[in-house]
């Protein structure tokens, strides 16, 4: 109930700081102003309306400030319409016969610190002390006229004024119809670029490109097969020259020749018993007919084989010759029968 009322209160006072133009010069009088020029459907407006009400009842009772709203649909349209508005939300600020447009920011913190810093008493007829040298002659000057003559005055100003905004709204039109025409040319020649085959130019240049980059990559991957192709050829040549190689060295030997040394060995152990058989074929002869024991042995044609094949082996494998046992042998038994035939002839020496 209370915020209610409180919130009724505040609007009373709010409406009661919203002037007319037929109120403007009572409610200004020897104040320094600060007004708001608002549409009753305007987004802005309503969206700074509590910062700025906030502000107005800062101000309310101030003596030489004044804060307050005109409605330039409502009551206050003329006086918008004599101060130039042409967009909503406008603020203005300073002495109420010559506003200024405000241009800061529209939250509570912004326009007190602006207020503070620029709203004050200012040169009147009412504070003729806040007036310089200048200021005072002109005060002077004014005053002595009447007012039908200020009022021409002020007329002749005015629209000296409204000339200087006619010559940049006609300079505005003027440059306008310019862009207009400058910027029909501009469309007239770029259709007839167009026309001319950029659009082909442009897509035989995207043609062109695509290409480029599909031949780059084809040869790319072309020089990559082909240095594939050359590394294979390459590892199979080094493949075949080892290969050749192998096949090129002699078998080793060594292991033959140690594995045939015992059969050779074997092969002149079986010699030599023929050898002894010689021997002893040898011995059985008569101790005077001295028969070679090579030849006896030759003269028989296996024997003569059986010789030759072990004198060939022997050639091959030249083995250190060892001791003949079967010669040995041989010999030990001839010794014996001549020592047999000696013994025989002495005993007959004796009968």
């Amino acid at each position: 109930m209370n915020a209610l009322l409180l919130a009724s209160l505040l609007a009373a006072l709010t409406r009661a700081i919203e002037i007319t133009k037929k109120d403007w010069d009572e409610k200004t009088a020897g104040k320094t102003v600060f007004v708001k020029f608002f549409a009753p459907w305007c987004g802005h407006c309503k969206k700074m309306k509590p910062a700025w009400d906030k502000l107005m009842q800062e101000y309310a009772d101030h003596e030489n400030i004044l804060v307050a709203d005109v409605d330039c649909i409502g009551d206050g349209k003329s006086k918008c319409e004599e101060v130039g508005v042409e967009g909503f939300p406008t603020l203005k600020y300073g002495s109420p016969n010559n506003l200024e447009e405000y241009k800061g920011g529209r939250d509570f913190e912004t326009l007190e610190k602006f207020a503070k810093a620029n709203l004050g008493p200012t040169c009147s007829p009412e504070r003729i002390d806040l007036c310089d040298d200048r200021q005072q002659k002109l005060l002077e000057e004014f005053m002595a006229l009447s007012l039908s003559e200020l009022k021409t005055k002020i007329k002749e100003k005015d629209e000296e004024i409204a000339a200087a905004e006619k010559q940049v709204q006609d300079l505005f039109k003027r440059l306008e119809k310019q862009y207009e025409e400058a910027q029909k040319a501009k469309e007239r020649k770029e259709k007839a670029i167009k026309d001319a085959g950029l659009g082909l130019m442009k897509s035989v240049q995207a043609h062109r490109k695509v290409k480029e980059l599909k031949d780059a990559k084809d040869k790319q991957e072309k020089d990559a097969s082909i240095a594939r192709d050359a590394g294979n050829a390459t590892s199979a040549d080094t493949n075949s020259s080892e290969a050749q190689e192998g096949q090129d060295e002699p078998p080793s030997t060594e292991g033959t020749e140690q594995a045939d040394a015992p059969a050779l060995s074997g092969a002149n152990g079986s010699t030599d018993e023929p050898v002894g058989n010689v021997s002893g074929v040898q011995g059985s002869v008569d101790a005077d007919s001295h028969v070679n024991v090579s030849a006896e042995v030759a003269s028989s044609p296996g024997d003569a084989d059986k010789a030759n094949e072990t004198e060939s082996l022997a050639k091959v494998q030249e083995p250190t010759p060892a001791p003949e046992q079967g010669d040995e042998g041989g010999k030990e038994e001839k010794d014996s029968v001549q020592d047999e035939e000696k013994a025989e002839k002495e005993e007959k020496t004796e009968l």
